[in-house]
């Protein structure tokens, strides 16, 4: 498979229809990689009807569950694949930057991720005016320092935030 288009992303932009979104997603059944395997069209529309002024996007690749590689892989073959994950999932949410947070010793990935983004930029699908839509949507990638506990939220939240 070729690098993405961004077609969602494109798509998105154009109609602004975040019900469509939903619908897809529950027609989809995608699910979350995390062992309760929650719907998709569930975390997302509780994010979007989620009341605040600061909504933001994290993709956790951090790949803390032992033995597992799934992050590793789909950073490697597919990253415009998560990187338009990310950013439909902000726009259509309401966040306004997203972050994809990948283990430290993924040095490869995070360049990998990183050169994504910057590809994304130049054909117009993150970062100012996305896909001339009037909205910004910055992605970056952050490096975990390590010692992160798998699947607690909050933990990832504090060690972004440099409070762990």
């Amino acid at each position: 498979m070729g690098p993405s288009t961004y077609d969602a992303v494109r798509a998105f932009a154009a109609s602004g229809d975040q019900q469509a979104v939903i619908d897809q997603l529950k027609a989809s059944d995608l699910r979350g990689m995390g062992g309760a395997g929650v719907p998709a069209q569930q975390k997302w529309s509780d994010v979007w009807k989620a009341k605040g002024d600061a909504k933001y996007i994290v993709c956790n690749a951090d790949e803390s569950e032992p033995g597992t590689f799934k992050d590793r892989e789909l950073l490697t073959r597919h990253p415009h694949l998560v990187l338009e994950g990310v950013i439909l999932a902000g726009l259509m949410t309401g966040a306004t930057r997203g972050w994809i947070y990948i283990r430290h010793e993924y040095a490869e990935q995070i360049a990998i991720m990183r050169r994504e983004i910057a590809r994304a930029e130049a054909v117009g699908s993150c970062g100012q005016n996305v896909f001339g839509s009037g909205r910004t949507f910055p992605v970056e990638v952050f490096a975990s320092p390590g010692g992160y506990i798998c699947g607690e939220q909050s933990a990832l939240i504090e060690a972004m935030e440099d409070r762990r």
